[in-house]
């Protein structure tokens, strides 16, 4: 048996002894969340490099990872041994469902299986290709700067459930990620909500805001 085989089996016998002992099932795992909510549900952005931004269409295309991580009390345990975390299969879990509202292309490359800390934290990570629409005031052009936006919302079953809140740890530039016509000057996310008009339903969402410059001799 591989070594990381023995691991994927240890973590599930010792996902099973706990949900025994605290009288949940697999299945309670899989199809409920682990509160009727809200579940605060932290969320941070890597890119890794960045394809090109299209000022006439104001688009920009870049390729990063997605970080999502909520507490699941559910998950909890004390007797982890010498391990940071356990990893779970995906599609043994409850998972939150958000999207990229203002992705106008979206290729998701890559999704991790779940990584559960001692207390209960779970998340996983998709990696992604996107191209993005995001407003740009060009007005002074060539020495402008702007703020591209990538916002985050939970699907529309899951509004009244999720509370986003960007995860500072985990947004961040690639130090070797570049742009030629660009400077690259920093992300950060916001919080905040967004009516959706034909139900008059609140959405909470995150807006990551990346701040470029551009080089104004290219």
């Amino acid at each position: 048996m591989t070594t990381s085989l023995s691991k994927i089996l240890c973590s599930l016998l010792v996902l099973l002894a706990l949900l025994q002992s605290k009288g949940y099932s697999a299945e309670d795992l899989k199809e409920r969340p682990p509160v009727n909510g809200p579940i605060n549900l932290n969320v941070g952005l890597y890119f890794v490099d960045f394809q090109g931004i299209d000022g006439s269409k104001e688009t920009f295309t870049g390729t990063g990872y997605l970080f999502l991580e909520w507490l699941d009390p559910r998950l909890a345990a004390t007797n982890l041994t010498e391990q940071k975390y356990r990893e779970i299969k995906q599609g043994e879990l409850w998972e939150p469902k958000v999207e990229v509202v203002n992705a106008l292309e979206w290729q998701e490359t890559l999704k991790s299986d779940f990584y559960v800390t001692a207390d209960g934290t779970v998340g996983f990570i998709i990696r992604f290709m996107a191209t993005v629409h995001s407003q740009m005031d060009q007005r002074k052009f060539p020495f402008d700067e702007q703020y591209l936006q990538f916002v985050v919302e939970p699907f529309i079953e899951n509004s009244a459930l999720l509370s986003l809140r960007p995860n500072p740890v985990r947004t961040m530039i690639a130090t070797n990620a570049f742009l030629s016509e660009w400077k690259l000057a920093g992300i950060r996310g916001v919080q905040g909500s967004h009516e959706f008009v034909p139900t008059s339903e609140k959405f909470s969402r995150v807006t990551f805001l990346l701040k470029v410059k551009r080089n104004s001799g290219y």
